[in-house]
C-alpha cells in the first residue's frame, strides 16, 4: 500500500470532507481516505502498483469537486 497526503485549501466544512471522501472512494485503487478539516489535509491509502496513475486520478477528482 502507498500513502499520499494532499493539502486541500478549498476544504472548509464537513460537507467538503464528505464530498472528497465519497469521490475518492469511487476509485478502485483507493483503499482508505482520511480528512482533517483543521489542517485541510487529505490522506489517501491506495494500491502501490498504481502509484503515478492513481496520483493523477486523485488530484483530478479533487480539482473537479471545487
Amino acid at each position: 500500500m502507498q500513502e499520499l497526503k494532499i493539502n486541500v485549501e478549498q476544504m472548509e466544512c464537513s460537507g467538503c470532507e464528505k464530498r472528497i471522501i465519497n469521490a475518492l472512494k469511487l476509485l478502485d485503487e483507493v483503499k482508505e481516505v482520511h480528512t482533517n478539516l483543521e489542517t485541510k489535509e487529505v490522506e489517501i491509502i491506495f494500491k502501490k502498483e498504481e502509484d503515478e496513475q492513481i496520483k493523477e486520478k486523485i488530484l483530478e477528482k479533487i480539482d473537479d469537486l471545487f
